[in-house]
């Protein structure tokens, strides 16, 4: 029997406005299917291509994974990925765990199931240009 585990889709530069800056971030309870330190690498297969990606693991957080990740080509961001998913603040993620701690593979998207947008600009918004 196949596990899956969901991830939030985040724009973490704001809240009120689109930004289009895509985080992905997981409970903290499926921690045991993730890396178990931080910038353990995961490899993430979408669409059949894999992609490593580094976790963050963080008391004061939520276990995320880092922007840039490497696949068969170089580099990309989770942004390109997400966008080109078509994916939005709001929207989750399920992955299948292929094998736990190491690899998990992108099952579906899951619109309007993440974390739901909140009223009012984000305290202390990071600026990136």
């Amino acid at each position: 029997m196949s596990n899956y585990i969901n991830a939030e889709v985040r724009d973490i530069s704001a809240y009120a406005s689109s930004s289009g800056y895509l985080e992905v971030s997981f409970d903290t309870s499926d921690g045991e299917w993730l890396p178990d330190q931080h910038k353990g690498e995961l490899i993430i297969e979408i669409h059949g291509k894999p992609h490593i990606a580094t976790v963050g693991i963080k008391p004061s957080n939520r276990i995320y994974l880092h922007s840039r990740m490497k696949t068969t080509f170089g580099h990309t961001r989770w942004r390109e990925v997400l966008r080109e998913l078509g994916c939005k603040h709001g929207d989750a993620l399920r992955f299948e765990v292929v094998e736990p701690r190491r690899k998990v593979r992108l099952s579906e998207v899951l619109r309007g199931e993440g974390p739901p947008p909140r009223p009012g600009p984000r305290p202390q918004v990071r600026q990136y240009k």
